[in-house]
């Protein structure tokens, strides 16, 4: 489901669409814990679905990570959601400078 899309669903539909993320999570997890599930990636991918924060954030970290592993196709559809969603690209490139600052301070941690 597209940024788009989701933007335009009012409190009941998004209250429902959750209930059935979380019912159709609880039955991947059964059919794991019964080593039925066919597609492990797909109960990952259904969490990535159900966000604690709204979507738009959710997206700009996801593009931060994106451009720290040099994934230029993930990156450029995080990128494309969160500039549809209202964000600035100077704000996208703000969290992208942030995200290898905190990389890169890390890395020089490990190497002490």
């Amino acid at each position: 489901m597209k940024f788009s899309e989701i933007k335009d669903l009012t409190q009941t539909e998004l209250a429902a669409k959750s209930r059935d993320l979380r019912t159709e999570m609880f039955t991947l997890r059964l059919q794991q814990a019964s080593a039925q599930l066919e597609k492990p990636a797909r109960l990952r991918m259904l969490r990535l679905k159900q966000v604690a924060s709204n979507q738009v954030d959710f997206e700009l970290f996801s593009a931060a990570v994106s451009a720290i592993n040099f994934c230029e196709a993930c990156l450029k559809s995080h990128e494309h959601v969160v500039l549809e969603g209202g964000l600035t690209e100077d704000q996208v490139h703000d969290a992208i400078r942030i995200a290898a600052t905190i990389n890169a301070a890390a890395v020089a941690l490990e190497a002490i």
